[in-house]
């Protein structure tokens, strides 16, 4: 057994978030995890100067068993002189629930700490939970970015235990003689986690007895070239990107086909909300429109996003609300102008082709495809 406050202890000394005389909400479900995370922190809080609240939600799944939960996590918070804070949840539909109920979770935290002033959120997940959510994410075909794993900090929100074992956990619950809560609902097999947990995970470790650590090492790597790829992203915009005269960012062509399709399309990417999650297939498209698509074509990705391929450059435009249509009308054979916005364009029909020009003002455009009004 490892010496689990001496790792403990470590861990607030290194993390930027604890610092001395901080406020510190703790989620605590009731169970063996968040009950060893709640001890810990009251063990240190007066060598760290910690004043300590403890959040819960009450999902309201388990009849009176959710309420029995509650009360539980509040005569804990009263033992140790911690101010507590929960709340009842019941999810609008049955599908979806561990999403949804996550979701609410993290929802009230962040309202209770904004509210009441506290500094950083400290959660119970520990190494199983990593491996359970790395195979997650794997079956489910995330991308590099999903098999970093939880992350065991991240703004305010931290997890002291995400290096910790479950078996360490229960070991050093026994040996202080804590009192916690079983879930039932773990043991219901409809959830994916849950049959990871007890038909899949088993037999990994039969396999490899060393698994979690494994897991250790396959986190480390892959946020390794996250990392990587967020430097290069950065170098590449600092270098080759700009706006125009309407705020749209532009890139270089050039330089951007310079780069592995993956890195292209992080790029483009970086350009958009972080909280704009991509599915599959709009991943797809942009590699598509990346390697295939000529001059003058755009891509829709949402209804508030494009990119548009020039000739020399690619337009990263955002918060696209309307296209800007605009109708050019021939009386005769002479030329026409128009002003669009901030934009003047000139109309010459010429009767003798003319080679292409690689001027970017100018285009030519077939006269004989134009359509007319009758």
């Amino acid at each position: 057994m490892i010496n689990l406050i001496d790792k403990f202890t470590s861990f607030l000394q290194d993390n930027p978030f604890t610092k001395n005389k901080t406020k510190g909400l703790i989620a605590v479900s009731g169970g063996v995890d968040s009950v060893v995370l709640l001890h810990l922190f009251n063990k240190l809080k007066s060598e760290f100067n910690f004043e300590i609240g403890v959040v819960h939600l009450n999902h309201s799944t388990r009849e009176k068993n959710s309420d029995i939960d509650e009360l539980f996590v509040k005569n804990l918070a009263n033992i140790n002189n911690n101010n507590f804070f929960s709340k009842k949840w019941n999810s609008s539909t049955s599908s979806n629930f561990e999403e949804l109920a996550r979701n609410a979770r993290y929802n009230f935290f962040f309202d209770i700490k904004k509210k009441e002033s506290y500094d950083w959120i400290a959660t119970g997940h520990h190494l199983d939970d990593q491996a359970e959510t790395i195979l997650m994410r794997f079956i489910q075909g995330n991308s590099y970015r999903g098999l970093k794993g939880i992350p065991q900090y991240q703004n305010f929100l931290i997890r002291p235990l995400l290096d910790i074992t479950k078996n360490d956990i229960i070991l050093y619950a026994k040996k202080n003689s804590l009192d916690f809560r079983n879930d039932e609902s773990n043991n219901d097999l409809k959830f994916l986690r849950n049959r990871l947990r007890k038909n899949i995970l088993p037999k990994i470790n039969e396999i490899n007895p060393n698994f979690l650590k494994s897991i250790q090492n396959l986190t480390n790597n892959f946020n390794q070239i996250s990392n990587w790829v967020d430097i290069t992203i950065d170098t590449f915009k600092e270098n080759f990107s700009s706006l125009d005269e309407n705020n749209n960012y532009y890139v270089d062509k050039d330089e951007l086909t310079k780069y592995p399709i993956f890195i292209q399309q992080e790029i483009i990417k970086s350009f958009f909300s972080s909280n704009n999650k991509w599915r599959k297939h709009i991943w797809d498209r942009l590699r598509e429109f990346l390697l295939f698509s000529s001059t003058g074509e755009y891509l829709i990705l949402d209804e508030l996003s494009k990119v548009l391929k020039d000739r020399k450059k690619i337009f990263i435009i955002s918060n696209v609300k309307k296209s800007l249509e605009a109708i050019f009308e021939f009386k005769s054979d002479g030329p026409v102008s128009k002003k669009i916005g901030k934009y003047h364009f000139n109309l010459n029909k010429i009767i003798h082709s003319k080679k292409f020009t690689s001027n970017n003002s100018k285009e030519l455009i077939d006269f004989d495809l134009i359509k007319k009004n009758h």
